[in-house]
C-alpha cells in the first residue's frame, strides 16, 4: 500500500492534529556572521538542521514513477505547499511544488526528502536552499551569500522553504498518471491549543491640526505586518483590540479627540488615533508616555502602544517591562515613527514586554563577536536582548535580539528556542561591575514569551 507521510525533526511521523512550526534559523548562523550555513551536509546546512524541520516520506510508490540517479540511487517526486486557515493555497513554490524523495536503504520502497522548512517572510523564502543531493544537483558552497548555480531558487523544483500561516497547514501530496486520485496528507502549522495571541491598544498620536504623525493604514501593513511575522514563528498571533476608555470618549462624541482608522489585515486591525494636547509629539520623554498610561490605563493585561513623531535622545523607541516598571506605565511601549517602516521597531518593543527580562540582564548581547571586549558605549542596556549560550565558536545563533533587515541572513529578526543561564550586572558610570548581590536566572525566549508572562493568551 503506498504512504505518504509528513515526518517531525527527528523523522517520527506527524498527524493532522501534530503542529510543524516555523523554522527558528537556530543552526544558520556561526559568531554572528552575515551569511548562513547552506551545504550539501545537513548538519551544514540551515534548513537541514533547523530544529523545526521536517520532513515527507512516502512508503511503496507506484513503480514507473520511480527514477534511478546517475550514483544508483532510486529516488521519487511528491509535492508539498501551505494552505491559509480557509484552505486557499499561501506557496506552492510559485507553481513547482515538487520535491525529490531518496530510497532510505537498498530496495526498501521507503523514500525520505531532505529538510524542509516553512518561513513567515519572503525575504526569508527568497534565500537560495542547497537542494542536498549531489547526485543530482553539482555540490553546494559551504557558507554561500550569493547565488549559487547548485542552490534552488523560489520557483524551482527542490527549493526547501515555503511561506506558512500559523493558522494554517502543511500539505503533502503524491500523484500518477495511473493514479486515480492523488495521495495526500496534510498537518496543522500550529495546532489550535498551541496557538497564542497577544491582545494590543495602538495610539497613533495626532498634531493640533488633527493629522496624525504617520498615516495609520502604512504603519499597519509596515509596524505591525513585520512584528506578526516575527512572533508567528512562535505561534504567538498579534492582536489589535479596543482600549475601554478610547470607546467611551468615541461614544461621548469626542471624535476629534479619537476616532479609530483601519486597515491592516483583512481591514479589520485598527489603531485609536489621539490627539495628544500637552504632550511632547517630538522629543518625547517618559514623562509623556506617563502622562499618555494615565489617561490610557492597563487593561486586563493588554499591551499598550504610542506613537510619537520622534523621542528623546533620538532612541526609536522605548518599553516599560512589568520587571523594572510600576504603574501607571508598565505594559506600555512608546516609539517614533521610523524613517524605514520595515525595520523591527514595534517588535523588538514587544519582545521586551514578553520575555519580561530585567534590564540588568543581557550583558553578553553587547560583547564582541569573538566575546573578548564589551563594545564601548553600552552597559546594563541588554535587557530583554538575547545572549548567547556561549561566546566561542560553534554557537550557530546570532547574539541580537532582533537586527535590521537583511543583516543576519534573510530578514535577520530572530527568536530562539534556547534556555540559558545570565548573571545580573550593575553598573557603575558607563562600565560593567557584578554587584556581590549578582542573581543568576535562566532565560528561554520561546518558552518565556509563550508562556510565561500576563500578556499572552492561549488559542488564538
Amino acid at each position: 500500500m503506498t504512504i505518504i507521510e509528513i515526518l517531525g525533526p527527528n523523522k517520527q511521523p506527524l498527524t493532522r492534529a501534530d503542529g510543524i512550526g516555523f523554522g527558528l534559523f537556530d543552526a544558520a548562523f556561526e559568531n554572528d556572521a552575515p551569511s548562513i550555513w547552506n551545504s550539501d551536509r545537513e548538519e551544514d546546512n540551515f534548513v537541514g538542521h533547523d530544529s523545526r524541520r521536517f520532513y515527507i516520506r512516502l512508503t511503496n510508490p507506484i513503480a514507473s514513477s520511480i527514477v534511478k540517479l546517475k550514483n544508483g540511487t532510486r529516488s521519487v517526486e511528491a509535492a508539498w505547499f501551505t494552505t491559509y486557515a480557509n484552505g486557499k493555497i499561501l506557496d506552492d513554490n510559485q507553481g513547482s511544488p515538487q520535491v525529490t524523495l531518496l530510497e532510505h536503504g537498498h530496495n526498501t520502497g521507503v523514500f525520505v526528502s531532505k529538510g524542509l522548512m516553512l518561513v513567515t517572510t519572503t525575504i526569508d523564502r527568497a534565500l537560495p536552499t542547497c537542494g542536498g543531493i549531489p547526485s543530482l544537483y553539482s555540490a553546494c558552497p559551504t557558507r554561500p551569500i550569493e547565488n549559487h548555480t547548485s542552490l534552488k531558487v523560489v520557483g524551482s523544483k527542490d527549493h526547501r522553504t515555503r511561506l506558512g500561516s500559523m493558522f494554517g497547514q502543511v500539505v503533502a501530496t503524491y500523484s500518477t498518471w495511473s493514479a486515480q486520485t492523488p495521495f495526500f496528507t496534510q498537518c496543522h502549522v500550529f495546532p489550535p491549543a498551541e496557538r497564542r495571541r497577544v491582545p494590543m491598544q495602538i495610539f497613533i498620536l495626532m498634531r493640533a491640526d488633527n493629522t496624525p504623525v504617520v498615516n495609520p493604514q502604512i504603519w499597519l501593513n509596515t509596524q505591525l505586518k513585520v512584528a506578526r511575522a516575527i512572533y508567528e514563528r512562535l505561534g504567538v498571533f498579534l492582536q489589535t483590540v479596543e482600549h475601554p476608555f478610547a470607546e467611551k470618549i468615541i461614544i461621548s462624541g469626542s471624535h476629534l479627540k479619537v476616532r479609530k482608522a483601519f486597515g491592516g489585515l483583512d481591514g479589520k486591525d485598527f489603531v485609536y488615533l489621539y490627539r495628544a494636547d500637552g504632550v511632547h509629539l517630538t522629543g518625547a520623554t517618559n514623562n509623556d508616555a506617563i502622562e499618555l498610561c494615565k489617561m490610557f490605563q492597563r487593561s486586563n493585561d493588554t499591551i499598550r502602544v504610542f506613537i510619537f513623531e520622534s523621542l528623546e535622545k533620538n532612541d526609536n523607541g522605548r518599553a516599560f517591562p512589568d520587571s523594572d516598571w510600576g504603574d501607571p506605565s508598565r505594559g506600555s511601549i512608546f516609539i517614533k515613527t521610523a524613517t524605514n517602516m520595515d525595520l523591527p521597531i514595534l517588535a523588538d518593543e514587544i519582545g521586551h514586554l514578553l520575555t519580561n527580562k530585567p534590564e540588568r540582564f543581557g550583558r553578553a548581547a553587547y560583547f564582541t563577536h569573538d566575546g573578548t571586549r564589551r563594545i564601548p558605549g553600552f552597559c546594563n542596556s541588554g535587557g530583554g536582548h538575547f545572549t548567547r549560550p556561549g561566546i566561542f565558536n560553534g554557537v550557530r545563533l546570532a547574539n541580537r535580539f532582533v537586527n535590521k533587515n537583511n543583516s543576519f541572513g534573510g530578514s535577520g529578526n530572530r527568536l530562539w528556542d534556547v534556555s540559558v543561564m545570565e548573571q545580573s550586572e550593575e553598573c557603575i558610570g558607563n562600565l560593567p561591575n557584578t554587584s556581590p548581590k549578582a542573581m543568576s536566572r535562566t532565560f528561554n525566549q520561546f518558552i518565556d514569551i509563550r508562556e510565561h508572562n500576563a500578556f499572552v493568551r492561549r488559542g488564538a
